[in-house]
């Protein structure tokens, strides 16, 4: 595995409703992640599952990629709607620890119509690009 610092994942696919997964590709292995999927409730409520569920299986996929001594977890995931005459956007806030200490990071993407759960994968991965991609852990 080449040094973390230079790892961008390209996000493959979201797929499924129980569990969402999510498939990243680097170095042309892929690293596939699963969370479990909305359980019930109405159109929203799971949307809001699901988009909760995509940032995890993102963050279980990029798991598969760091040093153990670096952990994720998704602290929140939503859909924001924002004014009658924009776009609602996609945001996710995935926490790091490497070596124990906490450190908080937010991404978001606009909805563009795309699936909730695939922008959610997007904004996860947004919140730690600066990350992975600038200083390394």
């Amino acid at each position: 595995m080449g040094d973390i610092g230079a790892i961008r994942p390209l996000l493959v696919s979201v797929d499924g409703d129980d569990p969402v997964r999510v498939a990243l590709e680097w170095e042309r292995e892929l690293y596939v992640g699963e969370a479990p999927g909305p359980s019930s409730g109405d159109a929203g409520d799971r949307r809001h599952e699901r988009v909760v569920a995509a940032g995890g299986a993102t963050l279980q996929a990029l798991d598969q990629l760091t040093p153990s001594a670096v952990t994720f977890a998704l602290e929140w995931a939503a859909v924001v709607h924002t004014a009658a005459e924009l776009p609602d956007l996609v945001v996710a806030m995935p926490r790091v620890e490497v070596a124990g200490v906490p450190m908080r990071y937010a991404g978001a993407v606009v909805d563009d119509g795309d699936d909730p759960a695939l922008l959610a994968a997007r904004a996860t991965l947004d919140a730690l690009n600066r990350r992975l991609g600038v200083t390394g852990l």
